[in-house]
């Protein structure tokens, strides 16, 4: 732990606490009933004395990439089959960067309106900012996933811009730090909450 918090990741990791969760499919058939389970968790963790945050993220604190596609930036040429590049990417409940002491450097960070009937709301790295969007405002800016072909595939709106997070712990070969992009829907595997006073760095939460 000691040596987790001498390296910046962007991101505070003292006083988080964070637990997985996985909800049985028999039991929690649709999306609704998901949604519904994650915001009584959200509210009963919040209320818990001591908690100053709480959030939801698919993985971001871990040190394995659990997600990452390729994307095509509106107004961009498509690079050569060869060139494309596959970005880390993680979704993320609203609080989630108050939660982790994250700073927003450009934009805003998520809120509740940000839910699943809303237009996709992304927000990207420092890096991804800089290197698509050089000397460019990237807010406002659109991408979606794949090559651009896919008429069917979701516009993401970048509403703000993170300063670059590393994930904690030791990566595996070829499995980059980095999370290049955040994405605002419903997301269920880790729940994080931050505690008032000084405790245990990223300890799993009871």
């Amino acid at each position: 732990l000691w040596g987790m918090q001498r390296v910046d990741r962007g991101f505070q990791v003292d006083r988080i606490g964070m637990a997985m969760v996985s909800l049985p499919g028999g039991t929690y058939r649709t999306p609704d009933a998901a949604r519904a389970f994650y915001a009584r968790l959200l509210e009963k963790v919040r209320a818990l004395p001591g908690v100053e945050w709480a959030s939801l993220a698919s993985g971001i604190l871990q040190p394995l990439l659990t997600n990452s596609a390729g994307f095509f930036f509106e107004g961009k040429p498509l690079p050569p089959q060869e060139q494309r590049t596959e970005y880390p990417f993680e979704s993320v409940s609203p609080g989630f960067f108050e939660t982790i002491g994250a700073t927003i450097v450009r934009g805003r960070a998520f809120t509740e309106q940000d839910h699943a009937q809303a237009p996709f709301a992304v927000i990207v790295n420092e890096t991804l900012a800089n290197s698509v969007w050089p000397g460019e405002d990237p807010l406002g800016r659109r991408l979606e996933p794949g090559d651009g072909t896919n008429t069917q595939a979701p516009w993401l709106t970048v509403v703000g811009v993170v300063r670059d997070l590393r994930r904690v712990g030791e990566q595996p070969a070829g499995v980059p730090a980095q999370v290049d992009l955040l994405v605002a829907r419903e997301v269920g595997q880790r729940a994080h909450r931050r505690r008032a006073q000084q405790g245990r760095a990223l300890a799993p939460g009871p």
